[in-house]
């Protein structure tokens, strides 16, 4: 470097100007930003939790949930569908012009006979057995619905679920116990897991616009009925072979029920109908088993039953006391299960941390 006066000035000035270090935090100050921090995320949590009783509170106390109005007469318990407009050997356009789908075309698996159980009684009750109305968009749809309605093996899985809302010969056999119980025990003698995969399958090929695409879309009702029917099987099936200590079946009893047919309410839960305010059940271990066996199946959100367990089980719990039923639904936030405090906030606060660290120490 030269020795010149005026160069080495000038160097000397450029030197005490340069910007200062910045100064390090120290440790007491980094404690307390530390502190502020964990302090930050236990209000949060706190509120959090707060909200989640909260909403909880209102849930059993029938404030958010449930409609209060009465429930409907005994006499309807639920609605059945029009007299039949296609009937055997009509000549309407929609059967005639468009060949019926193979609904078991894509899958060798589903042939044969599906029922283990010889019925006791000369008829078993069908699914859409009055009607399947004519209000359709398209020809298609009405041809694929018959398509399965008259497949012997779909049918010899006697699906409850359908049965319930869609079945004028079932609703008449369970004015009968005995009927009833002779109808279950062929139900629930059949290859449960071909049954459920042969239901699942259907319910697919309904949905694609070849079959029933549009009307699915439209909200037709007959669709819907059978598209809910066809995905509930499984968990109607689970609750409906129930049986209490004496070895009765707990939905006999409880759809026959004359004394108090609101008992039968729950079984409408998996196929999307809520259950009507001020319902007054009857506390029994089948109640609590069949509302526990509904909601395993919650946490699966293609299943009505996600959407219609969380009031009814409130109106359970309001009647039978506090925790009779499980009043959760896995996937919905009013009855997620809350996390451990840290479970969650412990990658932003080792985040925090690192950063700084790296920036003032």
């Amino acid at each position: 470097m030269s020795h010149h006066p005026t160069r080495r000035l000038r160097h000397d000035q450029i030197i005490s100007r340069s910007p200062a270090a910045p100064p390090r935090l120290s440790l007491a100050t980094f404690a307390l930003l530390l502190l502020l921090l964990l302090l930050l995320s236990d209000c949060a949590q706190a509120a959090a939790s707060h909200e989640r009783r909260s909403l909880r509170s209102w849930m059993r106390r029938g404030e958010i949930v449930y409609d209060q109005s009465h429930p409907p007469p005994a006499a309807k318990r639920m609605p059945l569908l029009h007299p039949r407009d296609v009937q055997d050997g009509d000549d309407s356009a929609a059967s005639s012009t468009t060949p019926p789908s193979t609904f078991l075309a894509s899958s060798a698996t589903y042939t044969g006979a599906v029922s283990t159980a010889t019925p006791t009684a000369p008829t078993l009750p069908q699914p859409f057995d009055t009607s399947i109305g004519s209000n359709f968009t398209a020809a298609s749809c009405p041809a694929f619905i018959n398509s399965f309605l008259d497949n012997s093996t779909f049918t010899g899985c006697v699906p409850l679920s359908l049965l319930l809302q869609t079945s004028s010969s079932f609703f008449d056999d369970t004015r009968s116990l005995v009927r009833t119980t002779q109808v279950l025990d062929v139900a629930c003698n059949v290859d449960y897991q071909q049954c459920t995969s042969l239901m699942n399958h259907v319910a697919s090929e309904l949905t694609r616009d070849t079959n029933c695409g549009a009307d699915f879309k439209a909200e037709n009702p007959t669709v819907r009925q059978a598209y809910n029917g066809l995905v509930a099987y499984a968990p109607l099936y689970q609750a409906g072979c129930l049986k209490d200590s004496a070895g009765s079946y707990c939905f006999a009893n409880a759809i026959t029920n004359s004394s108090n047919p609101t008992d039968s309410y729950p079984y409408y839960l998996p196929i999307a109908i809520t259950m009507p305010g001020g319902s007054r059940l009857t506390c029994n271990s089948c109640l609590r088993d069949t509302m526990h066996t509904f909601w395993t199946y919650t946490g699966n959100k293609t299943q009505p039953i996600s959407d219609t367990y969380a009031a009814a089980a409130s109106q359970v719990n309001i009647q039978c006391g506090p925790h009779f039923v499980n009043e959760s639904v896995s996937t919905s936030s009013l009855a997620m299960p809350a996390a451990p405090a840290t479970s969650k906030a412990l990658p932003f606060f080792v985040f925090v941390v690192v950063t700084l660290l790296t920036i003032f120490l």
